[in-house]
């Protein structure tokens, strides 16, 4: 009679493990590497939009501080003149507050809203800025006033 021989390597097992030990880790690794890739260009969607509405409505703001339209408190005149010079592809508001100095103490007297007040900007990528100017009683500072903007993309 003879006898079986069974094969048996001292190897068994050690290499399936090891094949896929590094497999996972290349997937891991392109995982990572994938992420770090699209994360960059999926954050920046619109800077260039984002750029431009906020050097537009910058600009604006202080063409208008420059012709006194701001100091005048014009509300309809302001939104005319953000109407005309902003592109269609923007929508925006304006809130404009008001304050008085009294014995080195600034306390707030108004605040005055408009353009497009109504919209819900929580799901927006809003554009946010601001301005800061007077308005003078002859050669004296009458008032000071904040003018705060929002520009969103229709």
């Amino acid at each position: 009679m003879e006898k079986s021989q069974s094969y048996t390597s001292k190897y068994t097992g050690k290499g399936f493990v090891f094949s896929l030990d590094a497999f996972l880790a290349l997937i891991i690794a392109f995982l990572f590497i994938g992420l770090i890739v699209y994360n960059p260009f999926e954050e920046n969607k619109n800077v260039i939009a984002r750029i431009e509405g906020q050097r537009q409505a910058n600009d604006l703001l202080d063409l208008m501080d420059r012709k006194e339209i701001l100091g005048d408190l014009d509300l309809d005149r302001i939104e005319q003149e953000m109407d005309s010079a902003l592109s269609e592809q923007y929508d925006w508001t304006i809130t404009i507050t008001e304050y008085t100095e009294e014995s080195t103490l600034f306390s707030k007297t108004g605040t005055s809203s408009i353009g497009n007040t109504a919209e819900d900007l929580s799901e927006k990528d809003v554009i946010k800025g601001n301005r800061i100017f007077l308005s003078f009683d002859g050669k004296e500072i009458d008032k000071y006033y904040v003018a705060e903007y929002w520009l969103w993309l229709k």
